[in-house]
């Protein structure tokens, strides 16, 4: 190889590497406050915070892996093109996943990244000058090599028990036909979730909305206004989306809302009770409105109650929190372990059936009932 050809070598590859580094850069930038703001907390309320840690630990090693790569690849060693060929596509398949379904439009930045990631590895494997610079009897995994294939290895262990899990989270989330489930008196289903109506309330009729969600609809006495959805639940289930999923349910327009009341949140292994209270006035009335769900983002399940009041507030946070922890989004335990229990011979193990073990919610704020 002469001069000038390592010359061109030399500043082309130099080029790529220095822009590689940069992308790397960025992603650790930008991957610092996420893992304070997100990814810690994600871990801490999942139900397999062992694996999720894992994952995440596989993913940064990655990106100084990729750093490794670099370095190897400066001081021209026998193991820096293997080690970059492992390098560049977890970062091209990371960089995909995470960017494709923020993307609303076509976005030429990311399509360079891309691009580029596409072109450099294009480049380690038909380049001439790279197979005279580094010849292919020359190379050799090394430590790095063996360190990448290891990594690839536990992703692959990760992705599949991912797949198993989601599969038998897919057969847990399914309806049970209402005819296979043994319900207690008194409790209503869908097959898809069990509820109890609270007492009083007279049942008037029942719809599907939008296909996904079914609606039973009641009044009391005191000709409060309710209705218990039953559905599957599209939204990610922290309280950042949950308040824009609830704003097609207002039982009044906004233009009469006054305030919010109260509101509460509790996370029990991964089950998320969401209780909020607002107050409206129209024509010189007030109105009271306690909407509440329980949402399990795994199953993709959950059950909303939706109480509008006229005058005055009768509900309390806590009898919201009463009827949502009875309800039940995994009807295939219902359906499986045959458990009837006699409510009449039984009071106290029926009403404390859903209720989750003491000490395992951890709530968030409540701020008067």
């Amino acid at each position: 190889m002469d001069s000038t050809s390592e010359e061109k070598l030399t500043s082309t590859f130099n080029v790529l590497l220095c822009v590689y580094f940069v992308l790397l850069f960025r992603t650790i930038i930008g991957a610092i406050p996420q893992l304070f703001d997100s990814i810690i907390p994600d871990i801490a309320r999942t139900e397999k915070p062992t694996g999720w840690a894992l994952f995440y630990l596989v993913y940064y090693i990655w990106v100084f892996y990729g750093f490794w790569a670099i370095i190897l690849a400066l001081k021209k060693s026998r193991s820096a093109i293997p080690a970059l060929k492992l390098a560049l596509p977890f970062s091209f398949f990371s960089f995909i996943i995470a960017t494709l379904p923020k993307l609303t439009s076509i976005n030429w930045v990311a399509l360079g990244i891309a691009g580029f990631y596409i072109g450099f590895f294009i480049f380690l494997c038909k380049s001439q000058q790279i197979q005279e610079a580094f010849p292919k009897e020359r190379r050799r995994l090394g430590i790095s090599g063996f360190v990448g294939l290891m990594l690839y290895a536990i992703i692959l262990v990760l992705a599949i028990q991912a797949i198993a899990a989601k599969i038998s989270l897919s057969r847990q989330g399914r309806d049970v036909p209402v005819a296979q489930l043994r319900l207690n008196p008194g409790e209503e289903s869908d097959g898809r979730t069990v509820f109890t109506p609270l007492l009083g309330w007279i049942q008037d009729s029942t719809s599907t909305i939008e296909g996904f969600r079914n609606a039973y609809y009641y009044h009391n006495a005191d000709s409060s206004l309710i209705t218990v959805y039953s559905c599957k639940e599209e939204y990610e289930p922290s309280r950042h989306y949950y308040i824009f999923s609830i704003y097609e349910d207002q039982p009044l327009d906004v233009e009469f809302f006054k305030e919010e009341l109260a509101y509460k949140t509790k996370d029990t292994l991964g089950v998320i009770i969401f209780i909020d209270q607002y107050r409206y006035e129209r024509d010189s009335t007030d109105y009271y409105w306690t909407y509440a769900s329980k949402i399990n983002g795994s199953l993709m399940k959950a059950v909303r109650v939706s109480i509008l009041e006229k005058d005055s507030l009768r509900t309390s946070v806590h009898d919201a929190e009463l009827f949502l922890d009875k309800c039940i989004l995994n009807t295939r335990e219902r359906s499986l372990k045959h458990d009837r229990i006699d409510k009449e011979d039984n009071p106290d193990k029926y009403d404390n059936e859903s209720s989750p073990p003491p000490g395992a919610g951890n709530d968030v704020k409540e701020s008067g009932d």
